[in-house]
């Protein structure tokens, strides 16, 4: 992989030939400022600054329904959302969670090697990226995708195994699900209650448990009370992801 695939060097200031600046080009210091992209009221509590934050990866385990739960907020504000590697994931079903279809780029399929310049292209151009379970060839190209990322201010929403050298700076793991309405064998399922736990660095450190209704009785995501819990450590961060949640909508 050659190293211009990965310049991430924005342009600052142009010069002509006499050497004058051209200051059209230059970047307004306020801009490069860290903006947060908003997320659902009932998710905020599980972010630092109650939303996400760009320039940072985050990682989700347990649930593909929580993952488009946390892009639809965004997309709705007006951001792109890219997903890439997840082919099995349906445009009805980002919709039906928030998503909007206007907004948002599918990129189902991506031969190994050209993951990297994909990735990179895709930073530049897009608010969100979602990632399936897909890897990188070597530790190095993962940091630099993690340098990618950050100097573009772009959020990265991991879904797979960890990838080499990208580094969460939030991980958000489903550690318990529970089904409400079948009763005693009969009638339908009319609601789930997620345990979402999260875990990180820096800012993200303190760890916490979050539940949420995903769906609830009216198909949307809904609040549990004002259920948010600091824990102590993070013992099951190295687990297996927790029980597997099937994808809602689809």
């Amino acid at each position: 992989m050659t190293e211009h695939m990965f310049d991430t060097g924005a342009v600052a200031a142009r010069r002509d030939v006499s050497g004058h600046v051209d200051t059209s080009m230059l970047v307004p210091a306020a801009s490069l400022a860290r903006r947060t992209l908003p997320v659902h009221d009932v998710l905020a509590p599980l972010f630092v600054n109650g939303g996400l934050e760009c320039g940072t990866v985050v990682s989700v385990a347990g649930s593909t329904s929580l993952v488009m739960a946390l892009v639809g907020a965004a997309s709705q504000a007006g951001s792109w959302v890219a997903v890439v590697g997840m082919a099995d994931l349906g445009l009805a079903a980002l919709v039906g969670c928030g998503v909007v279809a206007d907004r948002v780029l599918l990129v189902d399929h991506v031969a190994q090697p050209q993951l990297p310049r994909v990735l990179a292209v895709l930073a530049g151009a897009v608010d969100v990226i979602v990632v399936g379970a897909l890897s990188v060839p070597a530790p190095r190209v993962g940091r630099r995708l993690a340098t990618v990322v950050r100097e573009r201010s772009t959020v990265m929403i991991t879904t797979g195994p960890p990838l080499p050298g990208l580094d969460p700076w939030m991980r958000l793991r489903v550690v318990d699900e529970q089904w409400e309405g079948l009763g005693d064998g009969h009638g339908y399922l009319q609601r789930r209650r997620l345990t979402v736990e999260r875990t990180g660095r820096g800012s993200a450190a303190r760890p916490l448990r979050h539940a949420v209704w995903l769906p609830d009785a009216d198909g949307s995501l809904g609040a549990v009370g004002a259920d948010v819990v600091s824990i102590c450590g993070d013992s099951d961060s190295d687990g297996d992801g927790g029980t597997p949640v099937a994808s809602w909508p689809g």
